[in-house]
């Protein structure tokens, strides 16, 4: 049996959206998400972004490269990017 290894992924960016993109962004990302079988958490400031996105390695890197030329932020920071034995933000019902 093949185990596939799930990845956790933490950047930061500097915020340049609105609050109806932040809507935009969440509304998009929940069927996009769904299908590269990635979950996480979402965090905005007035200026900040932060984001957690577990899943495995294609869909996470297909998440960020997205978020990277996305306008509505800038200044994207990958902080950590590991390996997990388990998701701490599994999906919902």
């Amino acid at each position: 049996m093949t185990v596939t290894m799930e990845r956790s992924l933490l950047y930061v960016s500097r915020r340049l959206a609105t609050p109806a993109d932040v809507r935009d962004i969440v509304e998009a990302s929940r069927s996009r998400n769904a299908r590269l079988e990635v979950t996480g958490a979402l965090v905005a400031s007035r200026s900040r972004f932060a984001q957690i996105l577990e899943g495995p390695r294609p869909g996470v890197e297909v998440l960020m490269d997205s978020i990277r030329s996305d306008p509505r932020h800038t200044g994207v920071e990958v902080l950590l990017f590991d390996d997990i034995e388990r998701r701490r933000f599994p999906a919902g019902p």
